[in-house]
């Protein structure tokens, strides 16, 4: 098996920090992000080498992702992670 496939959805003080961590741990494979505001989501993705989205939806249906950060408002946690869940 190799790297876990690993997204990570809202990319804001907390998002920034999950995405780098991720991106330095070899058991993983960062392949995506998204987060509302393109201008950021497209600076994470090309500065991390991953897609960039600004629909978390259209990102866990085109992505083969095994495992997610959800870091948007906590406000946001119950829609975004059911919705995760809902994928697989």
């Amino acid at each position: 098996m190799g790297p876990i496939k690993y997204a990570v959805i809202g990319v804001g003080n907390m998002g920034k920090n999950h995405v780098r961590s991720l991106s330095e741990m070899p058991e993983v494979n960062l392949v995506a992000l998204a987060d509302a505001n393109a201008t950021l989501a497209g600076q994470l993705a090309k500065q991390y080498n991953c897609q960039g989205y600004t629909d978390y939806l259209e990102m866990i249906e085109r992505e083969d992702i095994a495992c997610v950060s959800v870091c948007v408002p906590t406000s946001m946690h119950l829609e975004v992670a059911s919705a995760c869940m809902r994928k697989g």
